[in-house]
């Protein structure tokens, strides 16, 4: 659980040399031109809202069916960091719909914090091409909080969207390898191809599984069949911080 509540983030309207507590290292973004910084030391700092140049790069996208993506595999290593060491940046949070979100990820038990060390959580108002979005390069998730979509549903893509970062930070190609060969996904590419589904493709069906591991519900994967208790079992192995 974030160690501020909604009721308080969504109240403060600090000045610069506020200083509040923490343990926990998340950023809450309170408008356009302020942060505020819960660093580990457990401190807030002020933070410059100056934008960090990042060059484009693919992003993973969870899409609803009927729609396609274009998506060529992601760079294979990490890029630099576009936010401070150690510190999760949230925004939107004292919104209504961030408010929703920020509930869907107390939901997760996964220790999010530090798979999203040096990323960004932006929570957007419902919007009808997408659920939710992985920019590798730029290290931010989006997550479109829909009026029509339930507290399970929107969990259930804030941990698929968590799951496609762990993947990228922690799974190794082997790994990988050996996700394929347990779910009998042949030999599928890891990532989707052009014009392809997100929950058609092996990366797809391990976000899936890392959703269903950490807050149950349907899996969406059109491929593999059914999560096993193996499956799971799986997914928690290689979602471990290496």
């Amino acid at each position: 659980m974030i160690g501020v509540s909604i009721a308080t983030v969504a109240a403060l309207r600090a000045t610069p040399d506020e200083v509040l507590a923490s343990e926990d290292g998340v950023v809450i973004e309170l408008d356009e031109s302020s942060r505020f910084e819960f660093a580990v030391a457990g401190t807030v700092q002020f933070q410059d809202d100056t934008p960090t140049p990042v060059r484009p790069t693919p992003s993973v996208t969870l899409r609803p069916q009927g729609s396609t993506i274009d998506l060529s595999p992601p760079p294979a290593g990490p890029p630099g960091p576009t936010t401070s060491s150690g510190v999760v940046i949230i925004r939107n949070a004292q919104t209504p719909h961030g408010q929703r979100g920020m509930a869907a990820l107390d939901s997760i038990d996964y220790p999010w914090r530090d798979a999203l060390e040096g990323w960004i959580i932006v929570f957007l108002p419902g919007r009808s091409d997408r659920s939710g979005l992985v920019d590798f390069g730029r290290r931010t998730i989006e997550i479109s909080v829909r009026s029509n979509h339930t507290d399970e549903k929107l969990a259930h893509v804030m941990a698929h969207e968590i799951g496609h970062v762990v993947d990228w930070r922690f799974v190794t190609d082997a790994e990988r390898r050996g996700w394929i060969n347990a779910r009998g996904l042949g030999n599928r590419s890891w990532y989707p191809s052009s014009g392809t589904f997100d929950f058609s493709s092996p990366a797809g069906d391990f976000a899936e599984a890392f959703a269903v591991w950490q807050v149950g519900g349907r899996s969406y994967s059109q491929i593999g069949g059914p999560f096993s208790e193996a499956d799971l079992a799986l997914v928690a192995q290689l979602s471990k911080p290496g």
